[in-house]
Order: structure tokens, then sequence, then C-alpha cells
């Protein structure tokens, strides 16, 4: 025989979490809240990789803004249900990356007629060593992209015509594949 008082069982899980916006410092984690008959009365945890513990106490809440985060780290993100006697239902995680840092600047280091060499510096991103780098190129004729291995910090643009000018953009990118803002630079190769 077993007796309760104020006892509620086990809320049923969130649906469909995935990260609907990031920065470079925060991930935006949305979720399908589940059909309980009494949803409307539920909190829901958010716990980034044990660092970062948010309690989204809004009942309708959908999503909730986990801030304070690195760039281009991976986490572990799980969303559980709460009910007003605070029991959990089981988590329900998913792997994110916040995006990388830009690249800080961009320089040109050899001229040709046909060629440019681009170099750049990378972030001080704790992961820069794994990042790779797309760099796309725009001109008059039209736009095209290349990539570089992991660490680069540099790439020849080969192939170019004599005397016109191209548009830079060097984004750093993370091993899953979470891309930084760009950082241009036009130039102009030799005649």
């Amino acid at each position: 025989y077993y007796s309760c008082c104020n006892c509620s069982t086990d809320p049923s899980q969130v649906t469909n979490v995935t990260v609907e916006e990031r920065t470079t410092e925060s991930l935006t984690v949305t979720w399908n809240t589940p059909e309980d008959g009494r949803k409307d009365n539920y909190t829901y945890n958010v716990r980034v990789t044990g660092r970062v513990d948010l309690i989204c106490d809004n009942p309708k809440a959908q999503k909730c803004t986990v801030p304070g985060l690195e760039p281009g780290l991976q986490y572990n993100v799980s969303v559980q249900s709460v009910t007003p006697e605070n029991t959990v239902s089981e988590s329900v995680a998913i792997s994110a990356t916040t995006n990388p840092s830009p690249v800080t600047s961009i320089s040109v280091l050899i001229r040709t007629t046909t060629s440019l060499t681009v170099m750049w510096t990378p972030s001080e991103d704790s992961r820069k060593e794994s990042y790779t780098y797309s760099v796309v190129v725009t001109s008059e004729n039209g736009t095209w992209n290349d990539s570089t291995p992991q660490g680069a910090e540099q790439l020849d643009l080969q192939g170019l015509q004599p005397g016109l000018r191209y548009n830079v953009s060097v984004y750093s990118v993370t091993p899953e594949n979470t891309i930084s803002e760009p950082l241009s630079e036009s130039n102009t190769t030799s005649k």
C-alpha cells in the first residue's frame, strides 16, 4: 500500500527540439510542448552542457535564449517539462554549435596579373585550430567560392583576369559547419 499527498505523474517529454537562431554567444532553442492535459501549467528546464541552467517559467513559452556561451563551441542542449509539483520529464537533447567569430583582418600578400594570394588573421576562438575557411570571390564576371584545410591562414586565388577588381569575403567555419559573419576586402589584379 502506498499513499501520497499532492503527487503527480511525470510529465511527457517535449518534442522537436531545434535551434532557431544562433550567435557567437547565444543559442535560441525552440520545442513543441507535450499534449498533456495540464501542459498550460508546465514550465521548462533548459540545460546547456551542465554549464548553464535556465528555467523558462512562461507556461506558453516554446523557446528560450541561452546567453553567455563561447564562439564556435559545440554544446549539448536539453529540455525538460516540469509540473507545478516539480516532477520532471525525461530530457530531450540535441547538439548545437554557436557561430564562430569572424577573421579579424584580410590582406593581399601577393598580386599578379592572374592571381591574388589572400591572407587573414584568425579569431581568438578556443577552437580556431579546427576551423576551415570559406572564401567567396565576386567580380563583374560572377561569383565563386573555395575552401581551405583546417587552420589555414591564406589562399591562392588562381585563374583571375588582369586589371579586374575582385571582392574577397572570408568566413570562419566550424567542424559542425556553422559559419561566421564575413570579413571582406576588395583588390585588383595587376595589369
